[in-house]
């Protein structure tokens, strides 16, 4: 979405795999963007987590007022590197995959592929 101003996070190196978890401050009832926070998990080889080696697990959120919405996850092809907040999303479809998530249906079990 082009209205959403994503958080500047930590660099994800090339052919790896991220799970980013967004999440709404409870104690925030506006309807607005301001309320959202990105928090970045653990980026792991894309070839470890397809083989099975490491599963992605969602990240926590950064506080105890905030509330898991949505998520989405980075994979990325040799030579192309992500960072949340100044990488646009079009240049990650055109060298890797991103894949949304929406977190009111929560999957019971890590993302493992």
């Amino acid at each position: 979405d082009d209205d959403l101003v994503m958080t500047a996070l930590a660099l994800q190196a090339e052919l790896t795999s991220c799970l980013y978890l967004v999440t709404m401050n409870k104690t925030s009832l506006a309807d607005t963007v301001e309320g959202l926070t990105i928090v970045k998990g653990t980026e792991r080889l894309t070839a470890d987590v397809a083989s099975g080696r490491y599963p992605l697990h969602w990240p926590q959120p950064s506080a105890v007022t905030e509330c898991p919405i949505g998520g989405f996850r980075i994979d990325l092809d040799e030579g192309y590197t992500f960072t949340c907040g100044t990488t646009d999303l079009a240049a990650v479809e055109a060298n890797g995959t991103d894949t949304y998530y929406d977190l009111f249906a929560v999957p019971n079990a890590p993302i493992t592929s």
